[in-house]
């Protein structure tokens, strides 16, 4: 640590202090020291290391290096990998074997723990991510665990996307997670997001200011005369590193070389380019070499990169030294530079051509020792010429190394083995290809995904036909989750339409995914007619996999259209194909297993739909297929709510969501989100609901049409809206997304739930007729349809209506009739509603029998997890007389700082240190919409009029934020 730097530090020192204060009283800390280069973030994460260690707690550092490019985790396993591998075993012996697995590929010092590291997929990467905090936890078990991981605008997607995780998702464990980087703009886009959010949660943001006049002055002390102070504070602008470079000793006349530095003022460009002349030849050379190795070195790879004896490299190295060009870090045989921007300096200083030897010896030594493709790669690339076969293959397998845990990595190397492949074999370049555009596309890069793509069809040969047809369904998904859902459609009907034979088996396979993409639109009809010709065709094939997915795309859309008993007949045809077919067979079928999924979920066939999507799921996690893991995980969870497993159906949905975010797919987080906020409604956490639905409506609506999917993320926000008692809103909400009164949007089967719903909201607003009129239009769908959740919402609309005309006896027998149909379908929230609703029709007549009913209302609702209906349903049996104990803790009024939500105090508190609506959205990852509807509750619970007094009346009397 260089104390000199903490000049001036006094306030950021406190910081430090109160974050270790929390962290030794229990609390999870996060502590972000953001500022620019030679600011001095890296030592105050010494200091915060060393204060941290003084106090017993293990300290463990890491980070990102400018000219690496490292494996997946790479600034993780620079922080945890040695300590980990020095592990009790007994520590580890409790853990799944999948979670070695995934910790084994991660972290070398683990590699012998699991015999097999899995395939990846976007649920393994999630996995991976997961385990990676699991070990976290078994880390920080014993004492409070500091993670410091520095210069994370230099960490590879997976770091990031790791430090985003734990920042979603704390371990449960006693840790401090310390983070340094540049600042925002400096950062990749591809990471800004990620760090955005995560800046946005820190509990600490420490931003260093330059050095004041006075402040400077003690830095530099006795070794500058006072004249020149105000000329250095002119060249290092009151920059710490820069004014301590700048007065730094250097060795007799120095000859100033010609370098220039990014970012950094010539005059300490100069400085340091004269530290690194005033070493030795033998000295300035191997830390050119070394700075080809990394930001941190073992001895015997820049021996290698400079072509001298390990003995001559530590000579050298004792004259790094003590030069102050390089230091020690404390782990045996392992030297870093000074400061990232003298390592910059070292490595722009030595010839390229002298560079590219450098690389190509370090690339031989790891690959002598037996080193894995991807810590060889990034050396390979560096060194090796267009056309160098081996080259290529090794950047291949570091591509393929990467993929699912970390595929913006892969796709990296990808490009860089299509760079140096040699010409010779189309069939390698187009298999490299297919591989980059997958890994683009799992990363997010749909742009470049569909680039791939095009460049892979204009590259097919007339004996590519069959690749072509596979391709094109991957061009077209891409093309609509970049929202260009009108092209997509169009590419795929047109090679329909133009297919020589519309009864081979390519037909059904193109065939298949034109009738799923029909949903898009949504176009039942369509989907209809060419699930059709794709089922006909797949029955002639011979090819029970392509039967058993065309059967299962006729399924859907038959119950699309509103021909229950045709799907449950397709339905079961398709189950019984695929339940001999091994895992193999069904590798290329998960479409049509999707299809069979979401039939089943639809005919209330729950076990069904959760076996076929799991085992889809199985598949596509063992081949690596992330395309579908979305939509495969909402069909199983939404079986899962609509038995009223809440608790199991949130934390799968809270798990996709995690997924979906790393896709970086806008529309599979909408995806994602409106099942989040739908169950939310559900278990009455209308906070959380309202913060999914703001957030997928607005992603979905960058789309450039009103799909089913955007459709739906309104729908869903819509009924949120009605438990809000916003009826108005939820009406028109509804009608406007499903296309009309008519609800032409939604599959037939479907329409009942939402005049439900609009009914309910229609008699809120106190529109009987209205509400009737609804309530017909369910009757009327749900009479030719043999589901019991769809009759049980019709009948539940019916009552609701009557009993709201006085016709009591009509409506306890619709409420009975409901009762029945959703005991039926196995839904037990819609059950419980029912008898909510017969009780409330019979209370008059029989008082004993609306209290039995209600009671077993309650016993569902509390056993779901159904919070806000319980609640509901205790007031109805308080109104009978009957004394119900409370459920949980009483809230402490309804006005004032004490009513405000969790949520609501958040956005009070950031209003009141002065930050606007937008960027109080961006520090709790919240769209404007959502802050606003937040911030108009504040008001209303504090009783003030505009943000101004938000403060003061957070303070109150005791004058403390929070009371």
């Amino acid at each position: 640590m260089v104390t000199e730097t903490l000049h001036g530090r006094e306030s950021e020192i406190g910081v430090i202090e109160r974050a270790l204060e929390l962290l030794e009283g229990g609390e999870p800390v996060r502590v972000c020291v953001r500022g620019e280069p030679g600011i001095g973030k890296t030592t105050l994460l010494a200091e915060l290391g060393d204060r941290a260690a003084s106090r017993g707690m293990l300290v463990l550092a890491g980070g990102g290096a400018e000219f690496e490019r490292p494996p997946p985790f790479g600034a993780f396993v620079d922080a945890l990998d040695d300590y980990a591998g020095g592990f009790d075993p007994r520590r580890l012996e409790d853990l799944s074997a999948p979670t070695l697995a995934r910790l084994a590929s991660v972290f070398p010092s683990l590699a012998g723990w699991a015999g097999r590291s899995p395939s990846y997929s976007g649920h393994e990467r999630h996995g991976t991510l997961e385990a990676i905090r699991t070990l976290v936890e078994i880390l920080a078990a014993k004492r409070p665990l500091v993670l410091v991981v520095d210069d994370l605008h230099w960490a590879e997607e997976a770091s990031l996307e790791l430090v985003s995780h734990l920042t979603r998702r704390p371990p449960r464990a006693r840790l401090l997670l310390a983070l340094g980087y540049r600042p925002r703009p400096l950062i990749e886009l591809a990471g800004a997001a990620q760090v955005a959010f995560i800046e946005g949660a820190a509990d600490e943001l420490i931003e260093p200011p330059v050095l004041s006049r006075a402040q400077a002055a003690e830095l530099v002390g006795f070794r500058v005369e006072s004249g020149r102070l105000d000329a250095l504070m002119a060249e290092s602008g009151g920059n710490p590193f820069y004014l301590e470079q700048l007065v730094r000793p250097r060795k007799g006349d120095v000859v100033h070389s010609d370098l220039e530095l990014s970012g950094v003022p010539p005059a300490v460009a100069g400085s340091i380019a004269g530290e690194l002349d005033g070493l030795s030849e033998q000295e300035r050379a191997l830390g050119q070499a070394a700075a080809v190795v990394g930001d941190s070195f073992e001895p015997h790879l820049a021996a290698m990169a400079a072509g001298v004896s390990e003995d001559d490299a530590l000579v050298a190295i004792d004259g790094l030294v003590r030069a102050g060009t390089v230091r020690e870090t404390g782990a045996p045989r392992r030297f870093r530079f000074r400061h990232p921007i003298v390592r910059r300096a070292a490595y722009q200083a030595t010839p390229p051509g002298a560079r590219i030897i450098a690389h190509r010896r370090v690339a031989a030594l790891l690959a002598e020792h037996g080193a894995p493709p991807l810590e060889q790669a990034h050396h390979v690339e560096a060194a090796a010429s267009p056309g160098d076969a081996d080259a290529a293959a090794l950047l291949a397998d570091a591509g393929r190394a990467a993929d699912g845990r970390a595929p913006a990595i892969a796709a990296r190397w990808y490009a860089a083995a299509l760079r140096l492949l040699p010409s010779g074999d189309p069939a390698e370049r187009i298999g490299l290809l297919v591989a980059l555009a997958r890994a683009q596309g799992v990363a997010g890069q749909l742009e470049e995904s569909r680039r791939t793509l095009n460049e892979i069809l204009d590259g097919l040969g007339p004996d590519g036909e069959a690749l072509r047809l596979k391709i094109l369904p991957f061009l077209a998904l891409v093309g609509h989750m970049l929202g260009r859902h009108g092209e997509a459609t169009n590419l795929l009907r047109r090679e329909v339409a133009e297919l020589p034979d519309p009864h081979a088996p390519e037909a059904a396979e193109l065939g298949i995914e034109t009738a799923l993409d029909c949903l898009y639109e949504p176009d039942y009809e369509a989907m209809l007619r060419y699930a059709g010709d794709a089922d006909r065709a797949a029955r002639a094939s011979n090819d029970p996999a392509l039967e058993a997915a065309g059967a299962g795309v006729s399924a859907l859309a038959r119950y699309s259209v509103g021909d229950v008993f045709g799907a449950i007949t397709e339905c079961d045809r398709a189950v019984g194909l695929l339940a001999p077919l091994t895992d193999g067979d069904l590798a290329g079928r998960l479409e049509g297993m999707l299809s069979v999924a979401w039939t089943a979920m639809g005919l209330e066939r729950y076990a069904d739909c959760v076996a076929v999507a799991h085992r889809a799921l199985v598949v596509s996690r063992s081949t690596g297929q992330s395309q579908l893991l979305v939509p495969l995980t909402i069909a199983p969870t939404v079986a899962r709510a609509w038995q009223g497993e809440l608790d199991g159906a949130a934390t799968d949905a809270d798990e996709l969501v995690d997924v979906s975010r790393l896709s970086g797919v806008g529309q599979s987080i909408a995806w994602a989100l409106t099942l989040r906020g739908w169950i939310a409604t559900l278990a009455g956490d209308l906070e959380l609901a309202s913060d999914c639905g703001e957030q997928a409506y607005e992603i979905a609506r960058a789309q450039d049409r009103v799909t089913y999917f955007v459709a739906h993320s309104i729908l869903h926000l819509a009924e949120t809206r009605l438990e809000q008692g916003r009826a108005e809103e939820c009406l028109d909400e509804i009608v406007a997304a499903a296309g009309g009164e008519g609800l032409p949007i939604c599959e037939r089967p479907v329409r009942p739930r939402w005049y439900e719903i609009l009914t309910r909201a229609s008699l809120e607003l106190g529109r009987l007729e209205e509400a009737a009129a609804w309530a017909a239009r369910a009757r009327e769908i749900a009479a030719d349809c043999p589901l019991g959740g769809r009759r049980c919402e019709a009948a539940l609309a019916e009552g609701a209506v009557q009993l709201a005309s006085g016709s009591v006896e009509a409506a306890e027998r619709c409420a009975l009739d409901a009762v029945r149909a959703a005991d039926d379908a196995g839904d037990r929230l819609l059950a419980a509603r029912a008898r909510v609703l017969a009780a409330r029709a019979c209370a008059t007549r029989d008082r004993r029998a609306a209290i039995d009913l209600l009671e077993e209302a309650r016993a569902t609702f509390e056993c779901c997890g159904a919070a806000l209906a319980r609640a509901g349903t205790v007031r109805e049996l308080r109104r009978l007389g009957r004394r119900v104990p409370a459920g949980g803790k009483r809230g402490r009024g309804d006005r004032g700082a004490s009513a405000l939500s969790g949520r609501e105090r958040e956005v009070a508190e950031l209003v009141s240190d002065g930050l606007t609506n937008r960027e109080i959205a961006a520090r709790l990852f919240l769209s404007d919409r959502t802050v606003e509807t937040h911030l108009a509750a504040v008001l209303n619970k504090l009783d003030i009029r505009g943000r101004a007094g938000v403060a003061s009346a957070l303070r109150g009397d005791n004058g403390e934020r929070g009371l």
